[in-house]
């Protein structure tokens, strides 16, 4: 095995998150100095190539250092629109600046005459970038992000249907279908409909239309509109608040089927008073729709009996059903254990660049532990769903910042590859960068259970290669210490590429 002598390298810590967006890389210069070289060897932003992806192009300088090394950049683009705040869910400036191109915020609001389906279907809508009902142009083969903030009532996803309501799924060239807290990626492929709609699965006509275009169709979004016609408005001409009598009857029937169905008896026979207040003020609303239905009122008819659902599916979730607690309870633990690894993964960042005189980019430890304390208190009284969602916002916190340190800071190693313990630290430092990187990539990624299966197998490996090289560096036997961080690197890198991240 050879050793070189002192090398020292710093290199922009420039990860890409595949479906997450907002990520920025500030090259600047990558500076690699080996005393066995008769010149430094000095890559300036002169000699490295941009790709139109924003890929680097490094000349080949030393395997040894940097064989397995990729740096990518997304160029970001400062998005000016300010987001309303919608009804439950806060949205706000930061949620849209930053982000990469093709990469768009889907949050939720109360619909004005703004949206294409105002007064059809739920009293909500989606934005895209601010903009209510938002159309936009998708061309084939390109890669588009959308960060989906909503509630779990209204999940969004790909449709070939106008309305949505959970029909007709694109599947195809999608993923992140049904997301509400999350990101969705479209790829659009020639198999994709000329025209797709993000609507909501459990409600009728909250989104709206996307073009799909080829790479060399020059047509604009006026163009396309002119073509196809606005949305919202059907062939006959009729406004799109119209509704008919037996649109009503037919919706007063299906509430009527919900308030006598197995979840609205649990509330009914539950101490919840919240849920059986809400559940009460549901049939309220029901009769006053029935007697706006009768005196021809259908439109006002509708907008109860919708308020009445909602009011029902919201009583239901304050009472779950012993199998669904089941489940909140499981994702309330995982959240919490996926919260400690994020909380790990900043001190072990900030440590390691406060030892080389980097700034770390700081979090309000007191709002995390607000959330934390809020958790706990409803977990206390095994209300699980509230309590994930507090730990989930104290997770953002402590995510954002580890994530903009990592984006953001050099990370500097001064390595002396002299001697076999100078090639351990290298290794293991190697080690410890990518092994930092997994809880991010689960926390942007949210992999399904499968793929955390596998994910998990590929991290104990690689910690359990980890500890055993660890304890042979302290024996001194280096060589193997060496090749086990190497392996445990190996796995950890696996568990990366699995779950979509570019290294």
């Amino acid at each position: 095995m050879s050793y070189f002598k002192k090398t020292t390298y710093s290199l922009a810590m420039s990860v890409v998150l595949i479906g997450c967006g907002a990520v920025e890389t500030k090259p600047g210069k990558i500076e690699i100095e080996n005393k066995n070289l008769e010149d430094s060897v000095v890559l300036s932003e002169k000699n490295i190539e941009f790709s139109p992806q924003g890929e680097l192009s490094l000349p080949v300088v030393s395997e040894s250092i940097l064989s397995e090394a990729i740096v990518s950049t997304s160029n970001s683009t400062d998005v000016k629109n300010k987001a309303a705040e919608p009804s439950g869910v806060v949205v706000t400036g930061d949620d849209l600046v930053n982000l990469a191109p093709n990469s768009h915020v889907i949050s939720l609001k109360v619909k004005s005459e703004k949206h294409p389906f105002y007064g059809v279907g739920d009293s909500k809508g989606f934005i895209v970038d601010g903009i209510e009902g938002s159309e936009l142009v998708l061309k084939r083969g390109e890669s588009y992000h959308f960060q989906v903030n909503s509630t779990p009532m209204h999940d969004v996803y790909i449709s070939s249907d106008e309305m949505g309501w959970g029909a007709k799924v694109v599947e195809e060239g999608v993923e992140g279908n049904f997301t509400f807290d999350g990101v969705m990626t479209i790829i659009p492929n020639e198999n994709t409909p000329d025209i797709v709609f993000y609507q909501c699965q459990n409600h009728k006509a909250m989104g709206a239309r996307f073009f799909i275009v080829d790479q060399n169709d020059t047509r604009t979004l006026a163009d396309l509109v002119a073509e196809h016609g606005a949305l919202g408005v059907a062939d006959s001409g009729r406004k799109k608040a119209d509704v008919s009598s037996s649109e009503v009857k037919q919706k007063l029937s299906y509430a009527s089927l919900v308030a006598m169905s197995k979840p609205a008896k649990r509330v009914r026979n539950s101490s919840n008073s919240e849920a059986k207040s809400l559940f009460e003020s549901s049939q309220k609303k029901l009769g006053e729709a029935r007697v706006l239905q009768k005196s021809g009122d259908n439109h006002g008819a509708m907008q109860l009996i919708d308020e009445a659902l909602r009011n029902m599916s919201l009583a239901s979730q304050m009472v779950p059903s012993e199998s669904v607690k089941n489940e909140q309870e499981q994702r309330y633990h995982a959240a919490v254990k996926l919260l400690a690894q994020q909380e790990k993964s900043y001190k072990d960042a900030s440590e390691r660049l406060l030892s080389q005189g980097e700034s770390v980019v700081e979090y309000n430890r007191d709002d995390v532990s607000v959330f934390k304390s809020g958790a706990k208190r409803h977990a206390d009284e095994k209300r699980y769903a509230a309590a994930t969602s507090d730990i989930q916002q104290a997770d953002r916190v402590v995510t954002t910042a580890l994530n903009d340190m990592l984006d953001s800071q050099t990370i500097k190693y001064e390595l002396n590859l002299d001697t076999p313990r100078g090639e351990y630290e290298y290794e293991h430092n190697r080690y410890l960068g990518y092994a930092e990187l997994v809880p991010v990539a689960i926390e942007e990624k949210e992999p399904s259970k499968g793929q955390m299966m596998l994910l998990n197998g590929f991290v104990d490996k690689s910690k359990a290669m980890n500890a055993k090289g660890e304890a042979m560096a302290e024996e001194g036997n280096f060589p193997d210490a060496i090749r086990l961080m190497q392996e445990a690197t190996k796995q950890v890198r696996r568990a990366l590429r699995m779950l979509g991240v570019k290294q």
